[in-house]
């Protein structure tokens, strides 16, 4: 039968997403590289667990390189190191591309946020890795909304100006015991 129209609760133009292993594979992965060529002036991520594709990476990249301030806000220190560890093997592709890169302090916030101009927001259960992209089921919420976008920008730098930069001079500075250690881990990200 069909479904019932949704029930109307505000002015903001929203959905929901979903994505899984199913029917519904590479849904989201696709919404978010559709949003990111679609930036004009600013793409804000802020992700507990950052293990991007090569495909997003190079998304990120193209935008920056365009003038958009893409900027990724990660925690400092995970509550899984070895997410942290992964993470750093690759950074240096965002940095090396006008990417910036921070770190929230601690506490550990499990927030994720994506911020496109200041219109499109995205938020939900789904990370920024291969594990959400392609193995769980994920719900996010899409919205077209200037106020909310607002209220989130606002969020974002408050969160933004207690954080740290990362450079590529400190990745580059890793030892190579650490280096090591988190090129092994990158590459056991598809199961992280």
């Amino acid at each position: 039968p069909a479904a019932p129209a949704p029930a109307v609760g505000g002015e903001a133009l929203a959905r929901t997403v979903t994505d899984g292993p199913n029917e519904e594979l590479d849904r989201l992965l696709m919404l978010l590289l559709g949003a990111l060529a679609n930036a004009h002036q600013r793409v804000w991520i802020m992700t507990p667990y950052f293990l991007p594709t090569g495909t997003l990476i190079g998304a990120l990249q193209s935008a920056a390189l365009r003038g958009v301030d893409v900027c990724v806000l990660l925690p400092a220190k995970s509550d899984q190191p070895w997410m942290n560890w992964a993470t750093r093997n690759v950074l240096w592709q965002l940095l090396d591309r006008q990417v910036r890169v921070l770190e929230r302090p601690g506490p550990f916030a499990h927030s994720k946020l994506l911020l496109v101009d200041d219109y499109y927001l995205q938020f939900g259960s789904a990370n920024l890795d291969q594990r959400s992209l392609r193995l769980n089921f994920e719900l996010v919420v899409e919205s077209y909304d200037r106020a909310l976008a607002a209220w989130a920008a606002a969020h974002f730098e408050a969160v933004q100006a207690v954080s740290r930069p990362v450079s590529r001079a400190e990745l580059d500075a890793r030892p190579l015991p650490q280096r090591l250690r988190d090129a092994l881990c990158w590459l056991m990200s598809q199961y992280l």
